[in-house]
């Protein structure tokens, strides 16, 4: 490929978290560079899955792959992803208010600025000036809307579409 999407270092810095390598079973997922590479090319243009150029592979093989690592579900890359981030304080949304998340946020010893979800039993405190900082969050948000699959809401299936946004979002952090 002529232009490739990722850098060599961002390749390799997002590489222990793909799903099918040598660590797993089945598939040692040959040419995961290359998957990612025509994954990002269909988040970022926005383009159908059959318009996928032939030189970042078969439109439908790309597809069965990047369809797989959407079924692990709930971004399990994440995680790992979450926890490797230094962080005091971490800002989200009220959607975002679960306990799980709270858990994760409290094991790293941070303080989740959350606002309660109206549905919430239990209240708990909100620092008002840090989450005023939010527009962060939602400068993020629009900086998301720039791939164009994320925008326009392409994929069909609701875990496909969180897919793409956890693509965006990866191939944002690793800039």
């Amino acid at each position: 490929m002529d232009r490739p999407i990722l850098r060599d270092e961002q390749c390799e810095r997002i590489s222990p978290y793909i799903v099918g390598d040598d660590r797993t079973r089945g598939s040692p997922g040959q040419g995961n560079r290359i998957i990612v590479e025509a994954v990002l090319w269909i988040v970022r243009t926005g383009s159908p899955w059959r318009d996928l150029p032939d030189v970042l592979g078969d439109w439908n093989s790309v597809f069965r792959r990047f369809s797989c690592w959407s079924k692990k579900g709930d971004a399990p890359q994440a995680e790992p992803l979450i926890k490797g981030l230094p962080a005091d304080i971490q800002l989200a949304d009220t959607a975002d208010d679960s306990a799980r998340l709270g858990n994760l946020i409290a094991e790293k010893g941070a303080i989740a600025i959350i606002p309660n979800n109206p549905s919430r039993a239990k209240r708990y405190p909100l620092d008002e000036q840090l989450y005023a900082q939010r527009y962060l969050v939602e400068c993020c948000f629009s900086r998301l809307k720039q791939f164009h699959r994320v925008a326009t809401r392409f994929e069909k299936i609701a875990r496909n579409h969180l897919a793409v946004v956890t693509i965006a979002a990866l191939a944002l952090w690793i800039r």
